[in-house]
């Protein structure tokens, strides 16, 4: 398991919503930095509905994340 993997696992057994979001969004920019779209796409979702059902303002950042990655990803089914 990777260890951002294993850091995420505390939220959810805490039961806190607001910071499982916050684990998955940081797992998303963490395997976006060592390029594994499938998992960014995963935990951006997941940190989406987690921020929208919250209704916090931290997921108004979420979609322009997943917008640059479907492009970016678009954009490699093209080559």
């Amino acid at each position: 398991m990777h260890p951002a993997h294993r850091r995420a696992h505390p939220a959810s057994q805490i039961g806190d919503p607001y910071e499982q979001a916050r684990a998955h969004n940081g797992l998303a920019h963490t395997s976006h930095a060592t390029g594994d779209p499938d998992q960014d796409r995963h935990h951006w979702r997941q940190a989406l509905a987690l921020y929208t059902d919250l209704g916090v303002p931290e997921a108004d950042d979420i979609p322009a994340h997943l917008t640059v990655l479907d492009q970016a990803t678009d954009d490699d089914t093209e080559d």
